[in-house]
Parts: C-alpha cells; structure tokens; sequence
C-alpha cells in the first residue's frame, strides 16, 4: 500500500491579521500549542488580535492562511507583572540582553504542519523587517509535557536558542525553558562597501525604480562612470550586498548648502546640522507686537513661515478664529495641593548643549569596506560613560541637558493667529552655526554601537526628577503649569506621571489621568462603546518629548501602556480654543503618533431615556480626538511631503482633505503639507447668530460641530486668500493679495457660489458678438497685434447688497444689517415699510434668509420677496425649488399669513446706486417695470463659479466647457492638476452629462478622489492601476506586501511614483464613477417650518413625470396637525425618498438613516399603514424600540451580516425583478395578490413584488441560514453594546 504524498503549496506573502482570520487561526492551533500558549477558543484569539504589539498571517499562493503569529511586549506569564519581566528575565534566564526596547514575546504562534522551519522563519524575518530596532523575539515555554509545538518537527524552531532557567535544588528539565530568536540568525544584516565600476549593472535598475531620468540623460553606464572618471568629487555612493549581489545604494553628497537650508528650515534642534564652535545671533530682533506665542521669550526669535512672496500674506498664512473656553487643568489646580519643590537648575545656553559629538573617528558594526574614515565619523549620544577620558570643557558640555531647547512642543500642530496683520518688516537673518559638517553624521548615528538601545525606556516619575525635567521644560510655554501637574501627581491618586529616558536621562515627560465620561466620548466618536475592560481607558494631561527622538515615539507610548492597567489613551484638543487652553499652547508633543478619531455624524433617538439623554448631548464645546492603543504602536509611521493645495472650503474639498488624513490609511501614513486656501478660511465661526445658522440651509455632514471636532487645523495649514493666477508652469498659485504657494499637486475644489447680477456681463456681450458673425472685430493669432482674451475683473459689490455662501458670510452679512439698520435709525434711509429689505431669488436658500431676517428680529412688513418664477429661460423645467406642489403651497401660504410682500415673475435687471449703496432696484414683470426702494437687498439668483477661479481655470490653459473639464480619475489636461465638485464637467467623449459631480453627494466624490491620491501617494498602495478598482472601492493596506514592511512591488518614492503609465492609463476607456449616498438637505422656512427633502442620487426628475412613469413603488402620506410627511418606497420596498415639512423640529439626522433600508426593518411598514394603523410618520419613526437602527454602529452591524452571505438575497431578489419586468418570469401577475394585503387592484403594477417572489425568496432565506445568521450577529451587537441599547433585552450566550 503506498501512502499518499501531500505537497505544499509555496508560500506567499504576509500580511496584517484581521478579525476575519480567526476560524481560519483557530484551526491551526494544536493541543500543544493551546497549551502553551493558553488559547481556548476564538475569544482568545480575537483578544490577541485586538490587544497584541503585532499579529502577522502568513498565506500561500492561494491566500490561503497557513501560519499566524501574535507577539506582545511582554512575556507570557501572568504571575510577573508586565512593568518587571525585565527583572524576572535577567534573574531567572541570566539573559542581561534582553530589554523593553530590543525584545518582544511570543504569545501565539502556529502553522500548518506541513510546512516547516521556512515557514516560521518566514514569519519571524517580516517581524524583524518590521521594526528595525527590534533583536530579538522570545518566548516562555513552561508546559514541561509539550516541549515540541508541533511533535516530531524539532527543526522548524531550529531558529530559537534555548536558554534553561536555573534553580537550585530543582532539575533543568523541570523548569520553564526560555527560546530566543535572534535577529543575526533569522535576518542577518547585509554587507555594507563603498561601489565600485562593476556594480554599474546592480544598481542602474534600482534606481530606475524611482527615476528613469538618468538613464535617459546620462545612458546605461552612469554610475560607472561616476565612480571611475570622478574620483574627486564630493559623491559617495555606498551599497549593501547580499549574495555577492548590490540590493540597494545610497548616494551622498558632502557638499551642501547649510545657509540656503537654515533659510528654509528649522533646524535648531539639530545644531544647523553642524558640530558646533560658535553661535551668531542676529542683530535684529523682529517680534511682532501683537504676537504673544513666542516660543523662546529670551531669544526673541520670530516664528518661522512658509514660502510666500509677501510679507503680508506669510502673516496670513494661517488664519485661525479661536473661542474661549476652560482649560483642562483647572480641575485640578482648585485642589489645594503644594508638596515641597526641590531646586530649580541654572539656565544654559540652549545651543552650546548641543555640542555633544566627538572628534575621534569611532568604529561601526558594521563591515564597510572602502570608506573614508571622515565619512563615518558618528556621534556619541550623551554617553556618559564616555566621558571620563575628556578635558573638563568637554565634560562641562556633555553634562548639560541635550533637550534644552524651545522645540519640545514641536508637534502641536499648525501655529496660528487671530491678531490682525501687522505691517511688513524687515525679517531677521536666521541663526548662523559654525563647526564642521555633520549632516551625515546625524543620519547614522542610531545605528551607532555607543548607542545604547537599552537605556531608552519608560519609568514612573520621581520627585527628584523635577530638577532635570526643569531643563527639559525650560522654554515650554506652560512650564510652571506642567510641573505644577507634575508635583500634584505624587498627591492625587488618579494621576500618574511617567519619565520617558534615554541613556538613563530624562527627554520627556508624561502625565495620565482619568477620561472623564469613558461612555459619553466612545458614544459621540468612532469608537467601540464600551472598553475591552472596566477602567482602562486613560487621557494624556501633558506629553512633552524632544523632537529628536521621534523615531522612538511611538515605541515610548508602547511602554508606557506596558507600565500601567490602561489598554487605550486618549488625548483632546480643543482646536478653537483661547488663551492657555489654545493648541499653539498646549501640553501634547505626541499626538502625531497617536490616530485621529472622526466624530460621528448622527446620534440616536433617546426620548424618554434620561441616561441615554446624557450620553448623546451634544458637547457644549466640541474637541479634536487622539485615541492610541497598543496594535498601532508597531506601524511604521510613513510621511508623504507632497504638497497639496486645494482650493475651495467646499464639501468636497473638505472631504478630501478629512480622507487623506483620517482615513484607512491614517494608522500609518501622515500628510505634512497639505494646504487650504479658501477665502474665508474653513466654514466655521465663532459666536455665531442663531439667525445665521438659519441662512444657510445643511447639506452634508460638514457642520460647525463636525468640523470643530475634526483636527483640521493641526494636519493642514489653512490659507484665507482668494486664487488669482495658475501658473503650470512653476507649479505654483499666485493670489489676489500677491501671495505665491507652490504646490506639487494642484486640487480644484471651487464649487458653486451666488455671484453679483453683472457675472461676467463683458465676456458674455463678448460671445453675443461673436454670435452674430461680427467675425471682422476679431483678429488672428497670427498678427502681432493679438492678445489673448482675458477674463474682466468682477464688479465691486455695493455695501448693501448681500451674497451669502457660507456660515462665515451669513454671520458676516447679518451683523453688517444690524450695524446699518442701528446707523441709520434716525434718518430718511432708514429700515421702514417704504424701504424694505428685499430677498430675490427662487430656491430654498432664498426662503431660509426670509426665515433668518425674521428670527433676527426684522418685522415682516419690512421684508419684500422677489420671486423669479417660472425662470427667464424657456428651456428650463419649470418646477418649483422644492419640486413638490403641497411644500410650495403651504410655504406661499405661510409668506401670506406673516404678511410678507411678494412680487411673482417679477425679474432683476438693474438697481440705482448712490454712493456705495444701492437706493433703488430696478424689476421688471411680464406686464409692467418697478422700481423698488431698497435698504439692503439679498440677492439668491446666478449661482456660477467665482470669478478669480474661473479667470485663473481659463487664462492658464486648463480645458473649460461649462465647466473645468475631467476625466474618470479626476484628472484635467495638466497631470499635476485635479478637480472635482459642481464646478466640474466630464469631457464630452464620455458622454456622462446624467453622472457629473453636483449630481451626488459632495462627501462621496471627495472620498473617491481622496482614494485615487492615496492609490499613488501610498508606498502601499504604489503601482496600483486606477483600473485595477473602481472608484467607490475602500483600498485596505493589509492587500498589499511580501513582508509588513516592503512596499507594493516597486520601492518607487512618492515624488516618482505619482505617474505610474499615464500615457497608458489615459489610453484606456475607463467607466465614469457612480455614487449611492442620497442628496439631503434640511432647511428652516418662514413660519418657522422645518423642511427636509432627501433622495436618489442623479439629476432630479419633476414630481408630476415620476407620477406617470410606471414602476415607481408606492407613495405614502402622512399629515396630522399639517405637519407633511411624505415617504416614497420603490418597487423592491426600500425607501427611497422622503420629504418632510412640518411645524416642530425634528431628528433630520434620524430620517436621513431611513433611506435605503427595507420596509420589513420597521415592523412592515407598508402592510401597518394600509391597514390605517399609522397616522403619523413623525410619531411611528421616533419610536424607543427604533433607536439601535439609527445607530452608526448599526451600519457596521448590517455590513458584517451582508458579508456572510446575506448580500446575494438582494441578489436574488433584484435578478427575479428583472426576469419579471423583462417577461421571462411566466408568471401571471393578475392572478397574484401584490404584496399580500398590501397592494391590490391597479398599484399592483406599482409594485416588484408577488406572492411568486416571495416564496422564491423564503426558500433561499432558509438554504443560506438567513435566519441564524442575523439572529446571532444581532444578539452579539446588543451585547457589545448594551450601554448605548439599555432598552433591549440581552440574548442569552448560546444565541451568540
């Protein structure tokens, strides 16, 4: 009998563990390795994941999952204290080696059997790629009866050394045995040498992976000829050899240009990247006199600015409006708490203490060959150890604080000022260092030997460390304040301050303290609703680091999750705040390494539920989020210095900006230089009107909360200015004060404005001429004479004229009325029934300005509508703005009832002005002119692109047809150029006039280009063809990578890989992207009535067609107490429109959560109101029982069922509708009742569905186990969040 021979298959990448992967895990883990690694069942597995340093899964060629392994950084023993194991090692092994910094543990490891040492090598290689300080992974193994993982395959843990705990009086074999995987075993380092001429071939085809540039200028042996014809030149080209063979290569230069990069950095921190000598100091001081955020009062240094042109737009550079609010801190300064403090050092100077290399040339690790000695001089890092044999000067030097400098608060985000403009002076020349160079010196020196991994640790905080953490806070701004929290965390309880380390000196400071309102904050943020454990969640109160070592950042909050009970730190910032509390002032110098959290959107139904109540009020004042647990310690933190500028605050320019930064890819990927310009700065205001929030009606989730809780302000600089000029050129924007901004990627992000009455009046009268065949005016391009045409400027607005656009407008506008209404109180021009302030225009906008003129006060009599309706242009639609006939109505009716004068069909076409106002306008109707007295007109009728945006589209050369015109991608005739919006249209050979941008939600097109960005500017997702995914797909980081940290298939930079085959991209037909989100929009109307209209995306069809076309579904109406509700379901009984207009307020964010959910969701909502059983939409909707289903957790919930299969019963159910529209289905549908009890007679042609249907539908329900499926992913959501779901029952654990 022969036996049969399995062959495994080879293996393929490794990737990131996801949830998914558990039943896969579960089912590789043995009996000796549940054992030893105590895992019982998916919990455990699912615990690891969650709480683990790093978890890999290793796949073969099938993506199959044929491996796993879960390291911590802590051993696996739950007797030694996670903070001590350091102790228990060393006492236990004797491995003096072992330390927080260089080791990580074992905690599951498993594989298939039939694979062996390659495969665990496999895995333990990615993990040491991944962390290139990490040298070691261990593992405990105290299951004496299962000294094999797998029995029988010693050899695949032929990689660890076993190290035997020693005890006297007890036999080795009785004890637990230590293995320790080393990195010069798995992973060895690669040779390092200078290159020589034969290395041409290697490395010509590395470098092509970034530039093609220099073959094609230089030919195929450039680098041979580097190295052999240039021998004195200032290049070195270094190499690392694995097999003989050149894998990578590093070009340097000595020759640099320290003055023009002192210029253009800050580079104080690091000496001027010199060995210092001396310090020259510029003569002339320049301090603002408004400013008072001078990091360095002594010093009297100016803040550094980005590269503008002008003086004055570099002040403008980021305008920010601040409001006040509490610090953080006062809570605990009311306690009255002063422990005795120990003495304060001397101050040093700040740049002589960075004085701390060495002269000698020290040796490296090392095996380079051919270098010159001075090219590898590396310092020592404060060693002072090393110090015994210098000369008292040297000694004096090295023992000053190397962190005594002003840029511990380098990572408080983007500085920014309210204080107006001061005017232009002369800027002070930077700070001159002199010494000798030391840039390539600072590039090395962690990997140099006298760097002592070991000593850079975590500790709980001592009383005597006040004195050195004195000269670490020497110039932060809130010093007093931080030691003061610092003294008080030796006195209260729940406060714990702890030193962060380096060479066994201080470099940082961190305070924890309790999160206030755990369930509140995770209820109103993207967070789980509960923690994994009662009482682990903490909030950072101050984390100050030097800027140094921040490579080690995020290593540092790992083990400083190590040295406590806390699972998760949080960190608020209140990013509009004032004074003390402002973020240029705050106490965070680590939350870039921590992830931003998005708010959420939309909270829940909690009426009559006081706990609930609670939880989901709104925060008086909202704050930014950082939240870190332990798994986001080991990303790699990769930074994108591409600079983006996007112009326009619009929704869709704000989406993109909010996806790039808060994204998928946030865990790992950092934009540093990304730019807003908008002319107003983000649409948000402080101390606003009630009446302005009135004025402009909601569209999107970009509210004034959202946006104050989103950390804009700290990722991007925001720039107020209006874009002028394009110059493709130089890759730059010129803007209307004279400003420049340079960008590498230009986004077009304009939208659509109201605009004045005159809107490029020139430029039309233009192409009437040209209509006309005035051809003879016009002279060639040709003649000398020719000038291109250019766009004329737009026409000076008059004082009282008002355009509203934004929240920052309406605030703006309505203050300036009430500051003319009082300046003209006592004259002849004053607000009277006889002069009125009119509102012209028909759309909801103008009804909302109506309702905000009367919540601010102004009598009705002194209002005057103008309504141009039906519109001039006859071929227009004419439908009302709120295409629907009953909305229209009422809201006449309510105009009538307030006695507010309208003039219908009665068009603008010219005012009188005097002086800067306008006395007089100027109407004209069908039948007769007017000439109306006006004290301030609002004006809602052309609504176009702004005039500066369309000058700069046009006179740059970018492609303009109604519209700047794109493609599939996003893309315009410039390859550094992109927009998106309103303002944009597909090029014509698309033939997509029914799919342009201002037909969908603005959010969903500025995440799919925020997408495609990513696809090109992430090292993980590089090489990615736009046409490998559509636009709509969510790209997830765990698809791509041979290892955690290598890069899709080409190493390509950023800057080289942003054109991956564009020529061959733009070749291909590529399909238009189509978006699902509905278009909302709620609005206040005068009474006051409160107005909702939400539907399909697309171009909007008239309200009388949709009656008569077939197939449409059914309508249902509510109207008790004339509070309107109308509620459309589609022929497969989803809900697909909805329009609301009702006398109370209402949830509009709980309504817009209807959209696209079934009718079955709601308890059969279509068979209960037939049978008259609701009367009230506004009632049945606001239900208790009906709160989990507004619930944004509830969206995840659904998306976890569709993903086990539920999906294909919309499938199915969709594919025998169209069988039954097309006629295949032989079905007779008259001798079928529609929907049972619910639709008979003449609407069953209405309807998509038949008793046929559903029983096709039930008998594939039952095949797939629909049942169970939701019936156990329901109970497990109702348990996972019982705080947010207090009113539902929870299911007993075998229903989960």
């Amino acid at each position: 009998m022969v036996s049969r021979v399995f062959r495994a298959l080879p293996l393929g990448r490794v990737r990131l563990a996801v949830p998914e992967d558990v039943p896969a895990i579960l089912g590789l883990v043995n009996e000796s390795m549940s054992l030893n690694f105590r895992i019982d069942g998916t919990s455990d597995i699912m615990h690891l994941l969650e709480n683990c340093v790093l978890s890999i899964c290793q796949v073969d060629i099938n993506d199959t999952i044929v491996g796993f392994l879960a390291v911590k950084d802590h051993p696996l023993q739950p007797s030694v204290n996670p903070a001590a194991w350091e102790d228990f090692i060393w006492s236990k092994f004797k491995s003096i080696e072992l330390n927080s910094r260089n080791t990580l543990f074992i905690h599951l490891l498993c594989w298939n059997p039939i694979y062996a040492r390659e495969l665990v090598d496999n895995m333990l290689k990615s993990i040491f790629m991944h962390d290139s300080y990490l040298q070691y992974i261990a593992v405990i193994r105290t299951i004496i009866e299962h000294p094999l993982l797998v029995p029988g395959q010693s050899r695949s843990e032929a990689s660890f050394r076993r190290v035997q705990a020693m005890e006297r009086g007890i036999p080795g074999d009785q004890l637990p045995t230590l293995l320790i995987a080393e990195r010069g075993e798995v992973s060895p380092k690669l040779k390092i040498r200078r290159a020589v001429e034969e290395d041409n071939d290697d490395i010509v085809p590395i470098i092509e992976q970034h530039s093609l540039r220099l073959r094609q200028l230089y030919g195929d042996f450039y680098v041979s000829e580097l190295i052999s014809r240039h021998p004195e030149s200032e290049r070195a080209l270094l190499v690392c050899e694995h097999k003989e063979i050149a894998v990578g290569v590093m070009c340097l230069n000595t020759e640099i240009n320290f003055e023009e990069l002192e210029e253009s950095f800050d580079l104080s921190p690091f000496a001027g990247l010199k060995r210092l000598d001396k310090i020259v100091q510029s003569e002339e001081k320049f301090v603002p006199e408004t400013s008072n955020l001078s990091l360095l009062e002594e010093a009297k240094e100016p803040q550094k600015e980005t590269s503008f042109t002008s003086a004055a737009s570099r002040e403008t550079k980021s305008r920010v409006t601040w409001i006040f609010d509490e610090d953080e801190f006062t809570k605990f300064k009311e306690q009255d708490i002063h422990p005795p403090r120990p003495s304060q050092p001397g101050q040093y100077s700040q740049m002589e203490i960075l004085n701390f290399f060495q002269d000698e040339p020290p040796e490296m690790e090392y095996d380079i060959v051919n270098i010159e000695p001075d090219l590898i001089k590396v310092p020592k890092f404060f060693y002072d150890k090393l110090s015994d044999g210098l000369d008292d000067k040297a000694k004096i030097r090295r023992t000053e604080s190397f962190y005594d400098n002003k840029y511990l608060d380098k990572d408080i985000g983007k500085k920014s000022s309210e204080f107006p403009v001061v005017p232009p002076a002369k800027p002070p020349g930077p700070i001159r260092y002199h010494g000798a160079s030391n840039a390539f010196l600072l590039e090395l020196f962690a990997m140099h030997h006298d760097y002592d991994e070991r000593d850079v640790r975590v500790r709980p905080a001592e009383l005597y460390d006040a004195v050195s953490l004195g000269d670490v806070l020497e110039n932060s701004l809130r010093k007093q304040e931080i030691l003061d929290l610092f003294h008080d965390s030796f006195e209260i309880q729940t406060l714990s301050s702890f030193a962060l380390l380096s060479q066994n000196q201080p470099i940082g400071l961190v305070i924890l303290g309790p999160l206030d309102d755990t369930t509140t904050i995770r209820a109103q943020y993207e967070l789980e609703s509960e923690p994994y454990k009662y009482g682990t969640d903490a909030a950072i109160l101050a984390g100050i680091m030097s800027p140094v070592m921040e490579p080690h950042g995020r290593w540092y909050l790992r083990d400083l999750i190590r040295h406590t009970r806390y699972t998760t730190l949080f960190y608020a910032c209140r990013l509009f705040a004032k004074g003390d509390a402002s973020p240029s002032r705050h106490l965070m110098s680590l939350s870039s390494q921590m992830r931003p959290v998005s708010p959420r959107q939309f909270f829940p139904i909690v009426k009559g539920n006081k706990d609930l109540e609670v939880i989901f009020r709104p925060m008086s004042t909202p704050f930014a989020l950082w939240t870190l647990e332990r798994p986001l310690t080991s990303m790699p933190k990769v930074y994108v210095n591409n600079s983006i500028v996007v112009v326009g605050a619009s929704r869709t320019g704000l989406s993109f900006i909010e996806s790039l930064f808060m994204g998928p890819s946030a865990q790992y990927l950092s934009f540093t230089n990304i730019t807003l310009v908008s002319e107003h700065g983000l649409p948000t205001v402080p101390d606003c009107l009630k009446a302005a929030e009135i004025c402009v009606p909601r569209d999107g989730r970009f509210t004034d909360r959202y946006i104050k809780s989103v950390p804009f302000y700290y990722y991007v600089d925001v720039l107020s200015g209006v874009m002028a000029k394009i110059d493709r050129k130089k890759k730059c924007i010129h803007l209307k004060d004279g400003g420049i901004k340079f960008y590498d990627e230009l986004v077009l992000a304009c939208g659509q404005q109201f605009q004045h009455p005159d809107y490029l009046k020139e430029s039309t009268d233009t192409g009437t001429d040209v209509k006309a065949s005035k051809f003879c005016d016009r002279l060639p391009m040709d003649d000398i004479r020719y000038q291109p045409d250019r766009v004329p400027p737009p026409p000076e607005l008059p004082d009282n004229v008002m355009l509203i656009n934004s929240l920052f407008e309406a605030n703006s506008c309505l203050r300036k009325l009430l500051a003319l209404i009082k300046e003209t109180k006592h004259s002849d021009s004053c607000l009277s029934e006889d002069n009125k302030i009119v509102v012209y225009g028909d759309c909801v906008e103008a009804y909302s300005c109506i309702a905000a003129l009367l919540e601010l006060g102004i009598s009705a009599r002194t209002i005057a509508f103008v309504e141009p309706f039906p519109p001039e242009d006859d071929t227009k639609m004419r439908v009302n703005c709120f295409n629907n006939e009953t909305v229209d109505e009422r809201v006449q009716l309510s105009l009538k009832k307030l006695k507010i004068q309208v003039y219908r069909r009665t068009y603008l076409y010219g005012w009188w002005q005097k002086d800067d106002r306008v006395e007089t306008i100027r109407l004209i109707s069908p039948l007769t002119a007017l000439h109306l007295p006006c004290f301030a007109l609002f004006y809602y009728g052309l609504r176009a692109i702004d005039v500066y945006a369309f000058k700069a589209i046009n006179e740059c050369g970018l492609v303009y047809d109604g519209g700047l015109v794109v493609g599939p991608n996003f893309d315009t005739n410039d390859p550094h150029v992109f927009a998106a919006g309103p303002c944009v249209r597909y090029s014509r050979k698309l033939y997509a006039n029914n799919r342009l941008h201002k037909y969908y939600t603005s959010e969903d097109v500025g995440e799919a280009m925020a997408r495609m960005f990513l696809r090109k500017l992430d090292p993980f997702m590089t090489g990615v063809n736009e046409t490998d995914s559509s636009s709509g797909e969510v790209m997830q980081r765990s698809s791509f990578g041979s290892s955690l940290s290598a890069f899709k298939e080409s190493h390509a930079s950023v800057a080289s890989g942003i054109r991956l085959s564009a020529s061959a991209i733009k070749g291909r037909w590529q399909p238009v992207p189509k978006f699902d989100s509905p278009l909302a929009q709620t609005a206040t109307l005068p009474g006051p009535l409160y107005y909702l209209i939400l539907r399909r995306p697309g171009p909007e069809i008239p309200m009388a067609v949709q009656l008569v076309l077939p197939h449409q579904g059914h309508t249902l109406i509510t109207d008790k107490n004339e509070n309107y509700f109308r509620l459309q379901i589609n022929a497969l009984h989803t809900i697909e429109a909805i329009t609301c207009l009702s006398k109370k307020k209402f949830s509009s964010e709980t309504f817009i959560l209807l959209y696209g959910r079934h009718e079955s969701y709601f308890n059969n909502l279509l068979a209960r109101f037939e049978l008259n059983l609701i009367d009230d939409f506004y009632d049945f909707f606001n239900k208790p029982w009906m709160s989990a289903l507004y619930q944004e957790a509830f969206q995840d919930l659904l998306v976890k069922i569709k993903e086990h299969g539920i999906d294909t019963v919309h499938d199915f159910m969709k594919s025998k509708y169209n069988e039954l529209l097309d006629g295949v289905l032989e079905t007779n549908l008259n001798s079928s009742s529609c929907c049972a009890v619910t639709c008979s007679g003449d609407r069953s042609k209405e309807c998509g569905q038949n008793a046929a249907l559903r029983h096709e539908a039930a008998v594939f329900w039952r095949s797939i186990g629909g049942e169970q499926i939701v019936g156990s992913h329901l109970a497990a959501y109702l348990r996972r969040n019982n705080v947010t779901n207090p009113q539902y029952a929870l299911a007993r654990n075998e229903f989960i």
